[in-house]
């Protein structure tokens, strides 16, 4: 088994990472950004982001990821 779905499925490319690994994926995209490693975890820890749990570890779907933080809606204005 090559751990691929078959191909009448359809091609689906998921990025999962720990959230370590999220992280530092995120830097490298943006190494100024202001999204800290214990953010990622309080937001996988509240149900914020959906996460899986691999022995200790919690994985996270980059593409999950990037959308919340991409929400528009999430920002706030000042009057």
């Amino acid at each position: 088994m090559t751990g691929r779905l078959p191909d009448d499925i359809g091609e689906i490319e998921m990025k999962i990472r720990t959230i370590s690994a999220a992280y530092r994926e995120i830097r490298i995209m943006d190494p100024n950004t202001a999204i800290s490693e214990k953010q990622i975890r309080s937001l996988c820890h509240d149900g914020t982001i959906p996460y899986i749990k691999s022995g200790v570890r919690y994985l996270v779907n980059m593409d999950t990821l990037e959308e919340y933080f991409a929400d528009k809606t999430r920002f706030r204005t000042i009057a």
